[in-house]
């Protein structure tokens, strides 16, 4: 690979992680992972989904916990990776277009957050006028 050439994709991948020139395949918003339960967290420890429905002994807990800890380091290093090459990957592919290109794809997704955000907005006035109507039916 020319020097040139991979200069232009580290300088593509950093303008991504710095928000600058966002990705093509970053249209959907990115909501930061919810906390994860184990030993460095302050909420309670939970078993996987519906295992809580099996009357688990206070020792299987502790050794389903020990298990996920066991596990979690690695599936949060495998998901980082993930990530740094999805980055890899649009910052070359992004390398591809024009400079006229890589403009208007910057315009296109500057639009589509803003539709998202709209969008977003007023799924939150209806979940409002909602849970607002419900209020009123609940008092009758």
């Amino acid at each position: 690979m020319s020097r040139v050439r991979v200069a232009a994709v580290v300088s593509a991948a950093l303008a991504v992680v710095a928000g600058v020139f966002p990705s093509p395949f970053s249209v959907i918003a990115k909501d930061a992972p919810a906390a994860k339960p184990g030993a460095q967290s302050d909420g309670p420890r939970r078993v996987p989904q519906h295992f809580g429905k099996l009357d688990l002994t206070g020792d299987q807990k502790t050794r389903i916990y020990a298990i996920q800890d066991q596990y979690e380091h690695r599936i949060d290093a495998l998901l980082k990776e993930i990530e740094d090459l999805k980055l890899q990957r649009d910052g070359e592919i992004e390398s591809v277009l024009s400079a006229g290109q890589r403009s208007e794809l910057k315009k296109i997704l500057d639009q589509a957050k803003v539709e998202r955000v709209q969008r977003s907005r007023e799924t939150e006035a209806a979940k409002k006028a909602y849970d607002a109507i419900k209020k009123k039916a609940e008092k009758k």
